[in-house]
C-alpha cells in the first residue's frame, strides 16, 4: 500500500497510519474510534495497551504510576518511537507544570480518543457559603469527592488564600489531601475563627486536581463582633461605639478598663488591644485608651527635674519625688522602675490631672561606704513617653567612736 499524506503538512505517513504522525491530524474519516497503536504500551502492573482509548484508560486506573511516566519521559520516549511527534510536543508541554496531577492530566486529555472515558469529577457543595461565625468559634465542614465516571478517581486537594483559620482535618504536612474514590470521599474541613477579627468577610478556596477534572470550590467566612458583656456598655459592637460611649460616661469605664474586661473583649474578637504596659489610674485610663485607640493626642511629658544628688551615711534612708508635667490640660499618667536595688519607687504608677509625682527613695544600707553610686529612674509616660532621671549617691563612711580609733592598731596587730 502506498504512503498516506497528511492534507495538512503534507508528510507522508505508513500505510496503516490512522493519524498523522507530524501534526497529529487524522487521516482517514471515522479513524478516531479505530485508532490503534503501532506498538502496545504495558504498564508495571501488567496492564497493556494497544489503543489511545485503552492508554487513557490506563493512566486513569494507574494514576500514580502514569504520572510518574511522564515526568521520567517515559511516554515521551515511547510516542517518539511510535512516530507521534505530535503528542511528543503535548507530553513536553504538559511535562513543564510544576503540578504532576494537572500535567498528567493535561497529557491526558491531549491524547486522540474516540471518547471520554475514566473517572469524573463531581463536588458537593460547589461552594462554600459558612455563615456567621463569632471570633473563637471552631466548626468542621463536609466537602464530598465523588466519581460519577468509572474507574477510580485519584489525584490531590489543596487549600490556598485561607491562612490558618480553615486546615484539611486529615491533611498532610504539605497543607494537602490524596485523593483515592471508587465512588466518593468525604473531606472534612476545619474553620477555626480564633484570633480572626470582626465583623469582616473572610475567603477561600479548595483546589481540586483529578484523572477525571480539575474544579475549584470558594469558601467564604463572615465573623461577626462579640458584644460587650458588661453594664452600662453591654451589647456594644464595635471598638467606635465602646470609644463614644465612654467619652459620654467615663467614671463607669475605669473599673472595667483597670480590671481588664476591655481588654478581654478585644481579645475575644481577634483585635489587638491599644493599651501597652501597666492601665493608669483612675480616669486617666480612659485618656490612655482613647491615646492608645488614636482619638486622643496624647500631652508631652516633661520631668520638673532630671538629675538628683544625695550625700549619705548608712543606714540612712534619703526620700525623693519627681514631678511630672504636661502643658496641656490632660491627665498625665505614667509607670515607672528601677535598674538598681537601693533605689526603690514607693508608687510604680502614677496619675493627676495635668501633672504627676512620683515618690522615691534611696536605701544607703545597700550601698558600699566610700564612694559614688549611679542609678536610673525608667519612666513610660503617656502612649509609651520615655524619660529618665537619674540619681547619684555619695556615701560616706560611718565614724568610729574615739576609742575604737585609737585601738585600731592593736587590734589590727591581733588579726
Amino acid at each position: 500500500m502506498p504512503p498516506t499524506l497528511c492534507s495538512r503538512c503534507r508528510h507522508a505517513n505508513p500505510p496503516e497510519a490512522v493519524f498523522c504522525h507530524f501534526d497529529g491530524t487524522e487521516l482517514r474519516a471515522g479513524g478516531s474510534a479505530r485508532a490503534g497503536l503501532p506498538q502496545e504500551f504495558v504498564f508495571a502492573s501488567g496492564r497493556r495497551c494497544r489503543t489511545f482509548d485503552e492508554l487513557v484508560q490506563g493512566c486513569q486506573y494507574e494514576w500514580e504510576e502514569a504520572r510518574d511516566l511522564l515526568f521520567r519521559g517515559a511516554f515521551t520516549g515511547y510516542l517518539t518511537k511510535i512516530g507521534r511527534q505530535d503528542l511528543v510536543r503535548a507530553a513536553k508541554e504538559a511535562r513543564a507544570n510544576p503540578d504532576p496531577d494537572i500535567a498528567l492530566h493535561s497529557f491526558v486529555n491531549a491524547l486522540p480518543v474516540n471518547q471520554a472515558q475514566g473517572p469524573r469529577l463531581e463536588l458537593e457543595p460547589r461552594r462554600l457559603v459558612l455563615g456567621t461565625f463569632r471570633s473563637g468559634e471552631t466548626r468542621d465542614v463536609r466537602l464530598v469527592v465523588s466519581n460519577s465516571g468509572k474507574g477510580i478517581l485519584q489525584g490531590k486537594l489543596t487549600l490556598s488564600d485561607g491562612g490558618k483559620w480553615v486546615r484539611l482535618v486529615d491533611g498532610d504536612a504539605g497543607g494537602g489531601l490524596a485523593l483515592k474514590a471508587p465512588r466518593e470521599q468525604v473531606v472534612a474541613l476545619r474553620v477555626d475563627a480564633r484570633g480572626l477579627p470582626g465583623p469582616k468577610a473572610y475567603l477561600a478556596r479548595v483546589t481540586v486536581v483529578t484523572n477525571g477534572g480539575v474544579a475549584e470550590v470558594p469558601i467564604r467566612l463572615d465573623i461577626v463582633g462579640v458584644p460587650f458583656p458588661r453594664p452600662p456598655f453591654q451589647g456594644v459592637g464595635s471598638q467606635r461605639e465602646l470609644a463614644e460611649r465612654m467619652k459620654a460616661q467615663p467614671k463607669p469605664a475605669v473599673p472595667l478598663l483597670a480590671h481588664g474586661d476591655v481588654a478581654r473583649w478585644f481579645a475575644a474578637n481577634g483585635w489587638t488591644y491599644p493599651v501597652q504596659g501597666p492601665t493608669a489610674r483612675g480616669v486617666a485610663a480612659v485618656q490612655q485608651f482613647f491615646e492608645g485607640m488614636g482619638l486622643s493626642k496624647p500631652p508631652t511629658v516633661t520631668l520638673d527635674e532630671d538629675e538628683f544628688r544625695y550625700v549619705c551615711q548608712p543606714p540612712e534612708v534619703a526620700p525623693g519625688q519627681i514631678v511630672l508635667r504636661a502643658a496641656a490640660k490632660k491627665w498625665v499618667y505614667a509607670h515607672a522602675d528601677t535598674d538598681m536595688p537601693w533605689l526603690r519607687v514607693l508608687e510604680p504608677s502614677v496619675s493627676g490631672p495635668q501633672q504627676a509625682v512620683l515618690p522615691f527613695e534611696v536605701d544607703s544600707s545597700l550601698m558600699d561606704e566610700g564612694r559614688v553610686h549611679e542609678g536610673h529612674i525608667l519612666i513610660v509616660a503617656n502612649a509609651g513617653q520615655r524619660l529618665s532621671a537619674r540619681v547619684i549617691v555619695d556615701i560616706r563612711r560611718s565614724q568610729e567612736p574615739f576609742t575604737r580609733r585609737l585601738l585600731r592598731p592593736f587590734l589590727s596587730g591581733l588579726l
